[in-house]
Protein backbone atom coordinates (compact mmCIF):
# COMPACT_ATOMS: atom_id res chain seq x y z
CA UNK A 1 0.00 0.00 0.00
CA UNK A 2 1.08 3.58 -0.60
CA UNK A 3 2.11 5.52 2.47
CA UNK A 4 0.61 8.91 3.27
CA UNK A 5 3.84 10.50 2.04
CA UNK A 6 3.55 8.65 -1.30
CA UNK A 7 -0.08 9.72 -1.65
CA UNK A 8 0.83 13.34 -0.99
CA UNK A 9 3.65 13.13 -3.56
CA UNK A 10 1.27 11.61 -6.10
CA UNK A 11 -1.30 14.35 -5.45
CA UNK A 12 1.35 17.02 -5.96
CA UNK A 13 2.57 15.34 -9.15
CA UNK A 14 -0.92 15.11 -10.63
CA UNK A 15 -1.66 18.75 -9.86
CA UNK A 16 1.64 19.95 -11.36
CA UNK A 17 1.43 17.73 -14.47
CA UNK A 18 -2.25 18.21 -15.28
CA UNK A 19 -2.80 20.90 -17.93
CA UNK A 20 -4.75 23.95 -16.77
CA UNK A 21 -7.26 23.26 -19.56
CA UNK A 22 -8.38 19.65 -19.29
CA UNK A 23 -9.78 19.58 -22.80
CA UNK A 24 -9.10 21.74 -25.79
CA UNK A 25 -11.16 24.91 -26.35
CA UNK A 26 -13.54 25.22 -29.30
CA UNK A 27 -11.82 24.10 -32.53
CA UNK A 28 -12.38 27.50 -34.17
CA UNK A 29 -10.23 29.19 -31.53
CA UNK A 30 -7.73 26.43 -30.87
CA UNK A 31 -4.60 25.55 -32.81
CA UNK A 32 -1.32 24.02 -31.81
CA UNK A 33 2.27 23.88 -32.95
CA UNK A 34 3.26 20.62 -34.56
CA UNK A 35 6.74 20.41 -36.02
CA UNK A 36 7.44 18.45 -39.18
CA UNK A 37 10.04 15.95 -40.33
CA UNK A 38 11.75 17.89 -43.13
CA UNK A 39 14.47 16.92 -45.66
CA UNK A 40 17.94 18.32 -45.10
CA UNK A 41 17.78 20.85 -47.94
CA UNK A 42 14.63 22.47 -46.51
CA UNK A 43 16.16 22.69 -43.04
CA UNK A 44 19.32 24.26 -44.47
CA UNK A 45 17.18 26.87 -46.28
CA UNK A 46 15.42 27.70 -43.01
CA UNK A 47 18.76 28.02 -41.20
CA UNK A 48 20.12 30.31 -43.93
CA UNK A 49 17.03 32.49 -43.64
CA UNK A 50 17.61 32.72 -39.89
CA UNK A 51 21.23 33.75 -40.47
CA UNK A 52 20.13 36.42 -42.95
CA UNK A 53 17.74 37.84 -40.36
CA UNK A 54 20.51 37.85 -37.76
CA UNK A 55 22.79 39.84 -40.09
CA UNK A 56 20.07 42.45 -40.64
CA UNK A 57 19.62 43.17 -36.96
CA UNK A 58 20.99 42.20 -33.58
CA UNK A 59 19.74 38.63 -33.16
CA UNK A 60 16.93 37.99 -30.72
CA UNK A 61 14.06 35.58 -31.09
CA UNK A 62 10.47 35.58 -29.92
CA UNK A 63 8.73 32.23 -29.74
CA UNK A 64 6.29 30.07 -27.83
CA UNK A 65 8.06 27.84 -25.34
CA UNK A 66 7.02 24.51 -23.77
CA UNK A 67 5.75 25.10 -20.22
CA UNK A 68 2.78 23.95 -18.12
CA UNK A 69 0.93 27.19 -18.96
CA UNK A 70 1.44 26.75 -22.73
CA UNK A 71 0.71 23.03 -22.98
CA UNK A 72 -2.81 21.57 -23.06
CA UNK A 73 -4.32 18.16 -23.61
CA UNK A 74 -5.94 17.70 -27.02
CA UNK A 75 -8.78 15.21 -26.83
CA UNK A 76 -8.93 14.83 -30.61
CA UNK A 77 -5.39 13.42 -30.88
CA UNK A 78 -5.08 12.17 -27.27
CA UNK A 79 -1.79 13.98 -26.74
CA UNK A 80 -0.25 16.99 -25.02
CA UNK A 81 0.22 19.86 -27.50
CA UNK A 82 1.86 23.30 -27.53
CA UNK A 83 -0.64 26.13 -28.09
CA UNK A 84 0.08 28.55 -30.93
CA UNK A 85 -1.34 31.40 -28.89
CA UNK A 86 0.60 30.54 -25.74
CA UNK A 87 2.84 32.87 -23.76
CA UNK A 88 5.90 33.88 -25.78
CA UNK A 89 9.45 34.48 -24.65
CA UNK A 90 12.03 36.82 -26.17
CA UNK A 91 15.51 35.37 -25.86
CA UNK A 92 18.27 37.80 -24.93
CA UNK A 93 21.37 38.34 -27.05
CA UNK A 94 23.42 35.86 -25.03
CA UNK A 95 20.95 33.03 -25.64
CA UNK A 96 20.57 34.13 -29.25
CA UNK A 97 24.30 33.62 -29.76
CA UNK A 98 23.94 30.11 -28.34
CA UNK A 99 21.26 29.40 -30.92
CA UNK A 100 23.44 30.75 -33.73
CA UNK A 101 26.34 28.52 -32.60
CA UNK A 102 24.12 25.43 -32.68
CA UNK A 103 22.68 26.35 -36.06
CA UNK A 104 26.16 26.77 -37.54
CA UNK A 105 27.14 23.29 -36.32
CA UNK A 106 23.84 21.74 -37.45
CA UNK A 107 24.15 23.28 -40.91
CA UNK A 108 27.62 21.77 -41.27
CA UNK A 109 26.40 18.31 -40.22
CA UNK A 110 23.40 18.48 -42.55
CA UNK A 111 25.59 19.56 -45.50
CA UNK A 112 27.93 16.64 -44.84
CA UNK A 113 25.10 14.15 -44.34
CA UNK A 114 26.23 13.37 -40.78
CA UNK A 115 24.04 12.41 -37.84
CA UNK A 116 25.29 13.12 -34.31
CA UNK A 117 23.96 12.52 -30.82
CA UNK A 118 23.08 15.32 -28.46
CA UNK A 119 26.11 14.37 -26.41
CA UNK A 120 28.42 14.59 -29.42
CA UNK A 121 27.00 18.01 -30.24
CA UNK A 122 27.65 19.09 -26.64
CA UNK A 123 31.32 18.09 -26.88
CA UNK A 124 31.55 19.81 -30.27
CA UNK A 125 30.29 23.03 -28.65
CA UNK A 126 31.92 22.58 -25.25
CA UNK A 127 33.31 26.14 -25.36
CA UNK A 128 29.75 27.49 -25.66
CA UNK A 129 27.88 25.30 -23.17
CA UNK A 130 28.83 24.15 -19.70
CA UNK A 131 25.77 21.91 -19.21
CA UNK A 132 24.06 19.40 -21.50
CA UNK A 133 20.63 20.53 -20.25
CA UNK A 134 21.20 24.08 -21.54
CA UNK A 135 22.03 22.82 -25.02
CA UNK A 136 19.00 20.49 -24.96
CA UNK A 137 16.74 23.44 -24.12
CA UNK A 138 18.15 25.46 -27.01
CA UNK A 139 17.46 22.51 -29.35
CA UNK A 140 13.79 22.65 -28.28
CA UNK A 141 13.82 26.38 -29.09
CA UNK A 142 15.34 25.77 -32.53
CA UNK A 143 12.82 23.05 -33.39
CA UNK A 144 9.95 25.44 -32.62
CA UNK A 145 11.62 28.36 -34.45
CA UNK A 146 12.28 26.37 -37.62
CA UNK A 147 9.08 24.31 -37.32
CA UNK A 148 11.00 21.09 -37.81
CA UNK A 149 11.63 18.11 -35.56
CA UNK A 150 14.96 17.69 -33.80
CA UNK A 151 15.34 14.52 -35.89
CA UNK A 152 15.34 16.75 -39.00
CA UNK A 153 18.41 18.53 -37.60
CA UNK A 154 20.26 15.18 -37.78
CA UNK A 155 20.49 15.28 -33.98
CA UNK A 156 19.49 12.12 -32.11
CA UNK A 157 19.40 11.10 -28.48
CA UNK A 158 21.76 8.37 -27.36
CA UNK A 159 20.12 4.94 -27.62
CA UNK A 160 18.12 4.20 -24.48
CA UNK A 161 15.34 1.84 -25.46
CA UNK A 162 15.62 -1.95 -25.75
CA UNK A 163 13.34 -4.60 -27.24
CA UNK A 164 13.00 -8.37 -27.35
CA UNK A 165 10.41 -10.44 -29.19
CA UNK A 166 9.49 -11.75 -32.62
CA UNK A 167 10.36 -8.54 -34.47
CA UNK A 168 12.83 -7.84 -37.27
CA UNK A 169 13.76 -4.28 -38.15
CA UNK A 170 16.26 -2.82 -40.57
CA UNK A 171 18.38 0.32 -40.27
CA UNK A 172 21.19 1.56 -42.50
CA UNK A 173 21.20 -1.69 -44.45
CA UNK A 174 21.56 -3.89 -41.36
CA UNK A 175 18.80 -6.19 -40.09
CA UNK A 176 18.16 -6.92 -36.41
CA UNK A 177 16.30 -10.02 -35.24
CA UNK A 178 15.06 -9.33 -31.71
CA UNK A 179 13.71 -12.79 -30.89
CA UNK A 180 16.85 -14.35 -29.40
CA UNK A 181 18.26 -11.51 -27.27
CA UNK A 182 17.46 -7.87 -26.41
CA UNK A 183 18.43 -5.31 -29.05
CA UNK A 184 18.86 -1.55 -28.80
CA UNK A 185 16.00 0.30 -30.46
CA UNK A 186 17.20 2.18 -33.54
CA UNK A 187 15.61 4.39 -36.14
CA UNK A 188 14.60 2.11 -39.01
CA UNK A 189 11.86 0.16 -40.76
CA UNK A 190 10.03 -2.76 -39.19
CA UNK A 191 10.25 -5.68 -41.62
CA UNK A 192 8.15 -8.25 -39.76
CA UNK A 193 6.33 -8.58 -36.45
CA UNK A 194 4.55 -11.61 -35.02
CA UNK A 195 3.12 -11.05 -31.57
CA UNK A 196 -0.19 -10.94 -29.72
CA UNK A 197 0.59 -7.93 -27.52
CA UNK A 198 3.33 -5.60 -26.28
CA UNK A 199 4.57 -5.65 -22.70
CA UNK A 200 5.96 -2.22 -21.79
CA UNK A 201 8.25 -2.27 -18.74
CA UNK A 202 9.87 0.60 -16.89
CA UNK A 203 13.35 -0.85 -16.29
CA UNK A 204 15.87 -2.85 -18.27
CA UNK A 205 16.40 -5.21 -15.31
CA UNK A 206 12.74 -6.28 -15.62
CA UNK A 207 13.09 -6.85 -19.37
CA UNK A 208 16.28 -8.85 -18.77
CA UNK A 209 14.61 -11.03 -16.13
CA UNK A 210 11.58 -11.72 -18.35
CA UNK A 211 13.91 -12.51 -21.26
CA UNK A 212 15.78 -15.09 -19.14
CA UNK A 213 12.46 -16.84 -18.51
CA UNK A 214 11.62 -16.58 -22.24
CA UNK A 215 8.41 -14.78 -21.32
CA UNK A 216 8.24 -13.30 -24.83
CA UNK A 217 8.25 -16.77 -26.42
CA UNK A 218 5.84 -18.39 -23.97
CA UNK A 219 3.23 -15.65 -24.34
CA UNK A 220 4.06 -14.59 -27.93
CA UNK A 221 4.66 -10.96 -27.03
CA UNK A 222 7.14 -8.13 -27.48
CA UNK A 223 8.83 -6.59 -24.45
CA UNK A 224 10.00 -2.97 -24.65
CA UNK A 225 11.68 -0.65 -22.15
CA UNK A 226 12.79 2.96 -22.34
CA UNK A 227 15.00 2.48 -19.26
CA UNK A 228 13.03 4.97 -17.21
CA UNK A 229 11.74 8.09 -18.93
CA UNK A 230 11.71 7.11 -22.63
CA UNK A 231 13.35 9.01 -25.46
CA UNK A 232 11.48 10.03 -28.60
CA UNK A 233 12.87 7.10 -30.59
CA UNK A 234 11.53 4.51 -28.13
CA UNK A 235 8.09 6.14 -28.10
CA UNK A 236 8.07 6.26 -31.91
CA UNK A 237 9.01 2.59 -32.20
CA UNK A 238 6.32 1.60 -29.71
CA UNK A 239 3.69 3.60 -31.60
CA UNK A 240 4.71 2.03 -34.92
CA UNK A 241 4.26 -1.46 -33.52
CA UNK A 242 0.99 -0.76 -31.73
CA UNK A 243 -0.64 1.17 -34.60
CA UNK A 244 0.65 -0.59 -37.72
CA UNK A 245 0.27 -4.09 -36.27
CA UNK A 246 -2.76 -3.30 -34.08
CA UNK A 247 -1.14 -4.69 -30.94
CA UNK A 248 -2.53 -3.93 -27.47
CA UNK A 249 -0.02 -2.52 -24.98
CA UNK A 250 0.22 -3.69 -21.37
CA UNK A 251 2.41 -1.67 -19.01
CA UNK A 252 4.39 -2.82 -15.97
CA UNK A 253 5.54 0.22 -13.97
CA UNK A 254 6.50 0.98 -10.39
CA UNK A 255 3.47 1.89 -8.27
CA UNK A 256 4.74 5.34 -7.33
CA UNK A 257 4.55 8.90 -8.73
CA UNK A 258 7.60 8.35 -10.94
CA UNK A 259 6.13 5.21 -12.52
CA UNK A 260 2.81 6.95 -13.17
CA UNK A 261 4.59 9.94 -14.72
CA UNK A 262 6.60 7.68 -17.06
CA UNK A 263 3.46 5.79 -18.11
CA UNK A 264 1.66 9.09 -18.75
CA UNK A 265 4.60 10.25 -20.90
CA UNK A 266 4.31 7.15 -23.09
CA UNK A 267 0.60 7.73 -23.60
CA UNK A 268 0.29 11.52 -23.82
CA UNK A 269 3.82 12.86 -24.36
CA UNK A 270 5.90 15.22 -22.23
CA UNK A 271 5.56 18.94 -21.65
CA UNK A 272 9.07 19.83 -22.87
CA UNK A 273 8.46 18.11 -26.23
CA UNK A 274 4.73 18.76 -26.65
CA UNK A 275 5.41 20.42 -30.00
CA UNK A 276 6.58 17.07 -31.41
CA UNK A 277 3.39 15.03 -31.69
CA UNK A 278 4.44 11.43 -32.30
Amino acid sequence: MLSERDLNSLHTLLISSTPTTTYEPKPSKFSYIQVLDLPANEVIDKIDATFALAYERSPSYNFIYPSPSNVVYSKSIDHLVLKKNGNSNTEDKFKARMIISILEAVRKFLSEGKTVTKRELFYHLSNEFDKQAILDNRLHDIAIMLNCSIRSLNIVSGTRGSIIGNVIFKTKGESFNCNMSPKDIRDGNIISCRAKFIMLVEKYTVLSRLAEDEFHKKYECIIITGRGQPDVLTRQFLRKLSVEYKLPVLALMDCNPSGIQILSGYQYGFINSAYDVI
